[in-house]
């Protein structure tokens, strides 16, 4: 009976030391600014091949625009003496 106590012991021992040493490692990579980097680099290097594809495809484009003049113009000489000449 020792025995078995004793092995039972000792594996659930064992587990809780892997358990702690896993979460020590996950961590040392959030912290790790190198390992960072290399993550943001791969994930950078995969997007790229959607991006390359989306050149391929069609694309469309739309613009629109206005524009208006109001053109009022006095003519101060002795041909219209009152500065202003309606033409219709």
């Amino acid at each position: 009976m020792k025995r078995i106590t004793f092995l039972v012991a000792a594996l659930f021992a064992n587990q809780a030391g892997a358990a702690d040493l896993m979460s020590i490692y996950r961590e040392a990579q959030v912290q790790d600014a190198t390992y960072a980097g290399a993550k943001a680099q791969y994930i950078g290097a995969q997007e790229k091949l959607p991006q390359a594809k989306a050149l391929l495809l069609p694309s469309i484009n739309f613009g629109a625009g206005t524009h208006y003049n109001s053109a009022d113009t006095d003519y101060p000489n002795n041909a219209f003496p009152s500065g202003r000449q309606n033409f219709y």
